[in-house]
C-alpha cells in the first residue's frame, strides 16, 4: 500500500488585529494614503476570532521525489460568525495533485489544480476585508503563480495609480510647488478576488540524485465574483526548474516566462520572466 498521512487540526484566538494601509502592499515603491475597505476602520483595532482546520491526504511514493500517487489537502478558515468578534468571513483552499507516468521512464507528469473563495456569512452581515482576498504571483507566495512578482495578479479594475507625496519634477519656478509640480504614481495592485483558480502541470525528472529538475506550464486568475469568471483572461506562463533535498529542508528554484505580457498603465510592457527560491518543510509518515 502506498505510504497515507492524514492531518486534521484546529486552532482558534482571539486576537487584536490593526488593519494595514491598502496602499503598503508589495507593488507600491512609496508610502501612499491609507485607504479603507471591506468594513474596516482604518488605524483602530479589529478584534477577530478564528477556527482553522486543514485536511492533507498524500499517498504519494516518495515525500520529495514522487513518481506516482496523489496529495489533496483543504484549509477551511472561520472568522467571525458564530465565533464574534469584529470581522465575519470565511476563507477556503483547496488542492489536488495527481502523479502519473509520463512520455518516458526518466520522467513523471505532475498535475495541480488549487481553488480558492472567500466570502461572508449568509446568516450575519458584514464585508470581507480587503486583507483576506485573493492575489496571485510570485514562487513564495500563499497562492503563487510562478514567472510573476509577488501578488501581481488581482481583478483588473483594481490596477490603478496612486499619487504619492514625493515629488517627480517642477516644470517652472514662475509658481514651485503649486500648479507645475508632478509627484511620483506608486502602482497598487489591491484588494484580490473573492476567487481563485491555478493549473499547474509539470514534468519531473532526475538530473543527478539528489538534484532533480521539471519543465512546468501555470495558468490561473482571480475574479471578484462568480459572473467575472472567464478561462479567456487566464494568466499563463511556463518555466524550468530544480528541486534539491538539502539536510535542512528541500530547496526549490525555478525561472518562469509570461507566455503573453500586458501593457502597463504608463506605457510599456510587463516584465517578461521571474526567478523565485524557497526552502520548505515536508512531513512525511510512514
Amino acid at each position: 500500500l502506498d505510504n497515507t498521512l492524514v492531518v486534521w487540526f484546529g486552532d482558534f484566538g482571539r486576537t487584536p488585529v490593526v488593519n494595514p494601509s491598502a496602499g503598503r502592499d508589495h507593488w507600491s515603491t512609496a508610502g501612499v494614503a491609507t485607504m479603507g475597505g471591506g468594513g474596516i476602520r482604518v488605524g483602530q483595532e479589529e478584534l477577530t476570532s478564528t477556527l482553522e482546520t486543514s485536511f492533507l491526504r498524500n499517498s504519494a511514493d516518495n515525500p520529495f521525489y514522487p513518481t506516482k500517487g496523489t496529495r489533496l489537502s483543504t484549509n477551511l478558515e472561520f472568522t467571525g460568525g458564530p465565533f464574534g468578534g469584529d470581522l465575519n468571513y470565511q476563507r477556503q483552499r483547496y488542492e489536488g495533485r495527481a502523479y502519473l507516468p509520463s512520455f518516458t521512464k526518466r520522467f513523471t507528469t505532475m498535475l495541480k489544480l488549487r481553488l480558492g473563495t472567500v466570502n461572508g456569512y449568509s446568516f450575519k452581515s458584514g464585508t470581507v476585508p480587503d486583507y483576506a482576498r485573493f492575489r496571485l504571483g510570485g514562487g513564495n507566495t500563499a497562492d503563487p503563480l510562478r514567472g510573476y512578482d509577488d501578488y501581481q495578479i488581482v481583478p483588473g479594475k483594481f490596477i490603478r495609480f496612486v499619487k504619492t507625496s514625493q515629488i517627480a519634477g517642477i516644470d517652472s519656478t514662475t509658481n514651485p510647488g503649486v500648479k507645475d509640480t508632478s509627484y511620483v504614481q506608486a502602482k497598487v495592485r489591491y484588494p484580490g478576488g473573492n476567487y481563485m483558480a491555478v493549473f499547474s502541470l509539470e514534468q519531473q525528472f532526475p538530473i543527478a540524485h539528489p538534484l532533480h529538475g521539471v519543465f512546468f506550464l501555470d495558468a490561473g486568475n482571480v475574479y471578484k465574483r462568480v459572473s467575472d469568471i472567464n478561462l479567456d483572461e487566464l494568466r499563463f506562463s511556463s518555466g524550468v526548474g530544480f528541486r534539491y533535498r538539502s539536510p535542512i529542508g528541500p530547496l526549490r528554484i525555478d525561472w518562469g516566462w509570461k507566455l503573453s505580457t500586458r501593457l502597463v498603465l504608463t506605457g510599456g510592457r510587463e516584465r517578461s520572466n521571474m526567478w523565485s527560491v524557497s526552502m520548505k518543510r515536508t512531513c512525511w509518515v510512514r
